[in-house]
C-alpha cells in the first residue's frame, strides 16, 4: 500500500497497525512532485483510447 507522508486519515496508528499485522507491505510515498505521478505513466492514455470515442450516457438522457 502507498500512502503520502502526511498525517491524514490513512497514516492512523490504527490503520497502519492493521495493515503490518494483515502482512501488507506500506509503502513511503515521495512529496508531491508536479513532475512524475504513478497515473502519467499509463491511466491518462488508457483513458483517452478506450472511453474518448464513448457517448456520454447523461447527455443521451437529457436528449
Amino acid at each position: 500500500m502507498e500512502y503520502e507522508n502526511k498525517k491524514n486519515h490513512h497514516a492512523q496508528p490504527d490503520i497502519i497497525n492493521y495493515l503490518t499485522e494483515e502482512g501488507i507491505e506500506i509503502l513511503p510515498h515521495p512529496p508531491y512532485s508536479p513532475d512524475l505521478s504513478s497515473c502519467d505513466f499509463w491511466l491518462n492514455d488508457y483513458i483517452k483510447n478506450n472511453f474518448a470515442d464513448r457517448t456520454n450516457e447523461v447527455s443521451l438522457a437529457q436528449k
